[in-house]
Parts: C-alpha cells; sequence; structure tokens
C-alpha cells in the first residue's frame, strides 16, 4: 500500500512539473521600465511557450495602463535548471506621441565583445 501511495504522488509531482509554466510577474525596474520573466515546461510550449507568455504579460500591462508597449530586449533560451524553456523581456509603457516611442530595430547580443583599452 505504502509504495502505491508514493508511486501515485511521484505520477502526480511528474505531470504537475511537466504541465507548468512560471511568472516572475511584471516588476517596474524604473519610470515607465518593466521587467517579466517566465518558464515554460515542455507541455507548455518550452522556449517558445516561455517567450509568448513573457510577450503577452508585458503587453497586458501596458496596456491596463492605456498605453503602448516597446520591447527594449527579449532573450530567451533553454532552462539551466528544469526541462523546458525561459524568456526574459524588458519593455517600456509609453503613451501615444511619446518621443521615445519608435519601431524597434533588434539585433541579436554579439557572443563575444571584445574591447581595446
Amino acid at each position: 500500500m505504502n509504495g502505491i501511495i508514493k508511486a501515485a504522488m511521484t505520477g502526480t509531482l511528474v505531470i504537475w512539473l511537466s504541465g507548468c509554466a512560471q511568472s516572475s510577474g511584471v516588476l517596474q525596474l524604473g519610470p515607465d521600465t518593466y521587467t517579466v520573466s517566465v518558464h515554460a515546461a515542455p507541455a507548455r510550449g518550452g522556449e517558445a511557450g516561455a517567450r509568448k507568455q513573457a510577450l503577452t504579460e508585458a503587453a497586458q500591462q501596458c496596456q491596463a495602463m492605456g498605453r503602448n508597449i516597446l520591447v527594449d530586449n527579449l532573450s530567451s533560451g533553454p532552462s539551466t535548471h528544469l526541462p523546458g524553456g525561459t524568456a526574459n523581456v524588458a519593455f517600456k509603457c509609453l503613451a501615444t506621441g511619446d518621443r521615445d516611442l519608435h519601431r524597434p530595430t533588434y539585433e541579436p547580443k554579439p557572443d563575444t565583445v571584445i574591447r581595446f583599452r
């Protein structure tokens, strides 16, 4: 009987961990500037699912404020400690007409930075 209970609890834990996504929630970094981080298990889309959820939460934050979203930085990749993927979004919520509200140009960050001193 004890073995059956352990097996049931282990199975429940595996199912719970495989289907979840965790979010930091939107955190304010400064005036009009926010960040959100999300981890998504493989069953929730992994890296792509984390990216989608993070961008959705960011957009909802700005929409709730009656403002427009401007993504400053978007990074995602496989999780280092759990199965699945992670995404981090740094963004601003800006009013229509704000001089900083412009079409973003995204470039991947370099793998190596060389500095001459």
